[in-house]
């Protein structure tokens, strides 16, 4: 499951940064990265990407996951693709949180350090054996240090460690590797229409995991990410505003803001007239209610696709609706598994306190093998067992292994799941 495998062949894909360099080799003066008034070639956006990535490795914590408390923009700016060159799993720490919850995720995480900024400094009381580093100190600590060598990167590689909303219990790591993350946007570009040129809204906030998806999907197809900032996501006029502004092409968002935007926009005649595809992503169940309608009247060839899938698989199931919106069902599907279909399914589960299980746990594993994360079968949620919440119709159990953490769901006579 951690090897980053497609059905059709057994070669390792290739990871989310190297996809991101081709990029960059190919293409260093196309637009990456889009935020106000300032922008990022891929080149640009490369080079400060190395800074940061030679930082970290000068400050020896090659192999660990390191956090990030900083602002939205300063993160999204300046972090780069290639971060996780210096070997280093990033751990998002949103300042929206409470300090209480960030130092929760500091002390859980296992990070010997947290990468912030002077205002952010006092947030959070550092554990014993953790230390803070300012951003800016730690990209001028490069610029005349010789580059340290670069470690190995792998399919099993840790690339980032999210932390769950904790609406079932204490919040939870799940630790993401590289492979799946690879399988996952090998899997997105293949089954988007945005290529190179096209703009993706950076709308999710850096402590959801979609963002990823966001970002590397936008980067592997040559595209340009279109950042919004906090105050721009809070209000649904100023989105609109950009998503034109900015002629944005596809946006990943939960199903309440598409809703929210779509009834906005119906009610002041202001439709965001460049999108062509919109990815429904969260927990929240997919309703097309008469705004979501009156949008896609508006938006012409524009789809609509409904992904599904808790933190530890990623997206599970995908459901794409074309055509004319009148038609569409109230409540559609969370739809099939992504096609073509995994063949590998062996499993590795761990989270970010236990560490890797052994291969063969199949505790914590997905149906949709090549999205799933390190778990933590030993710390379920209360009440749940290795494989809760799937059953067929009929009341038999689906052959299908879930993870512990997410909502249950039954299967339609057509195939297509259903959350409950």
């Amino acid at each position: 499951m951690n090897e980053a495998v497609s059905s059709d062949r057994t070669t390792p894909l290739p990871l989310a940064h190297e996809l991101f360099e081709a990029q960059r080799r190919s293409h260093p003066d196309r637009l990456a990265v889009l935020w106000g008034e300032r922008s990022l070639d891929y080149e640009e956006l490369g080079r400060e990407a190395d800074r940061l990535a030679h930082a970290l490795r000068l400050a020896g914590v090659a192999g660990e996951p390191v956090g990030g408390l900083l602002r939205t923009g300063l993160l999204r700016r300046r972090r780069g693709p290639r971060r996780t060159q210096g070997s280093c799993a990033y751990v998002p720490l949103d300042p929206a949180y409470p300090d209480e919850r960030l130092a929760a995720m500091v002390g859980d995480s296992g990070t010997r350090l947290l990468l912030t900024e002077k205002a952010l400094l006092d947030r959070v009381p550092l554990p014993d054996g953790t230390r803070a580093l300012l951003l800016d100190d730690a990209l001028s600590s490069v610029e005349d240090a010789p580059p340290p060598a670069a470690p190995r990167i792998g399919p099993d590689t840790l690339a980032y460690v999210i932390y769950t909303s904790g609406s079932s219990g204490v919040p939870k790591g799940v630790a993401m590797p590289h492979g799946p993350l690879a399988n996952l946007i090998d899997w997105q570009c293949a089954h988007s229409a945005c290529g190179g040129g096209d703009r993706t809204l950076q709308f999710s906030a850096l402590s959801f995991d979609v963002s990823f998806q966001e970002m590397f999907s936008t980067w592997a197809s040559g595209g340009t990410l279109v950042v919004a900032d906090d105050t721009t996501r809070r209000s649904w006029q100023a989105l609109i505003d950009l998503l034109n502004t900015a002629s944005v092409r596809r946006m990943f968002l939960p199903f309440v803001a598409l809703q929210a935007i779509a009834a906005h926009a119906r009610s002041v005649g202001v439709w965001p007239l460049a999108l062509r595809e919109v990815v429904t992503v969260g927990y929240e169940q997919l309703q097309v209610t008469p705004a979501v309608r009156a949008l896609f009247r508006r938006l012409d060839g524009a789809v609509l696709v409904n992904q599904y899938g808790p933190s530890e698989t990623h997206v599970v199931t995908s459901l794409e609706l074309r055509g004319d919106p009148d038609a569409w069902p109230d409540q559609p599907s969370i739809g099939l598994g992504p096609s073509p279909a995994p063949r590998r399914t062996s499993s590795t589960s761990g989270c970010a306190r236990c560490g890797p299980a052994p291969r063969g746990n199949c505790a914590s594993a997905a149906r949709c093998s090549p999205g799933a994360t390190w778990g933590c079968p030993r710390r379920p949620p209360p009440g749940s067992g290795p494989y809760p919440g799937w059953e067929a119709a009929g009341g038999s159990t689906a052959r299908a292994t879930w993870s512990n953490s997410g909502p249950t769901a039954r299967c339609s006579s057509s195939g297509g799941w259903t959350t409950r």
